[in-house]
């Protein structure tokens, strides 16, 4: 990893079953085999949220609410109590899932579709992405990047969108705070401004990394033998 760039942080080794993770605030929510964790970026530390067993195939948050999507459908998670409301049936071919303001977002057999999280009314906003690769919300609005390696900035108003970049073919991780878009890219670590497509470099070494979310000051990065850190990238 580069010292000069960002700092990474190993925070603990037990979490070989990861599979997905999402931004909670200054925590992180991880799915790991069948049990959501709420996990402390301070320490490490960690709980379980509620008693549920999940398979999830997706994890985001949006109003702070846990949403996972698995093979019954979209569920709104209580991160507290793990309490859960299931608010729309099944979803095939899912390629992303994204959670903004008070709903989520997520391509679905090449289309682009905004779901409230309240259960009102599901809405197609945009077909034509059927080649994506990688979905993320960052700083108010989507991104996509598409097989051809074409990164996109997309609206959450209408599924319309501007390129800002080329050159994501080995994009593998996306995640998105509140100012920027980050992504693993083989074995490197970029921020990316989601308006401009800007990109800064923050490191070598991710190589292994096989899940990442962006929390509020820092990301949660697990590698595949299970080992959790805390990447502290330097300020946009």
């Amino acid at each position: 990893m580069s010292d000069d760039e960002a700092s990474w942080h190993q925070l603990s080794e037990e979490w070989r079953g990861a599979i997905a993770a999402a931004g909670l605030g200054d925590r992180v929510v991880i799915a790991d085999d069948d049990r959501l964790h709420v996990v402390e970026l301070a320490d490490g530390s960690y709980r379980p949220v509620g008693e549920h067993h999940w398979h999830p195939r997706a994890l985001t948050t949006a109003a702070g609410a846990i949403v996972v999507l698995d093979s019954e459908g979209l569920s709104r998670v209580d991160p507290e109590t793990g309490a859960f409301t299931r608010f729309t049936d099944r979803w095939d071919d899912v390629v992303g899932l994204a959670g903004l303001g008070d709903a989520v977002y997520l391509i679905a057999v090449g289309s682009l579709y905004r779901v409230p999280l309240d259960g009102g009314e599901v809405e197609e906003l945009a077909s034509g992405y059927g080649g994506t690769i990688g979905f993320a919300a960052a700083a108010g609005t989507l991104v996509s990047i598409e097989r051809s390696g074409t990164m996109y900035r997309v609206s959450p108003d209408d599924g319309s969108y501007e390129q800002l970049d080329e050159g994501w073919t080995e994009a593998r991780l996306l995640a998105g705070d509140a100012d920027r878009l980050y992504v693993i890219a083989d074995d490197a670590l970029f921020a990316v401004d989601p308006h401009d497509g800007a990109c800064t470099p923050l490191g070598h070494g991710c190589g292994a990394m096989t899940v990442m979310a962006a929390a509020r000051g820092a990301l949660a990065v697990v590698s595949a033998q299970g080992t959790l850190f805390r990447v502290e990238a330097p300020a946009a």
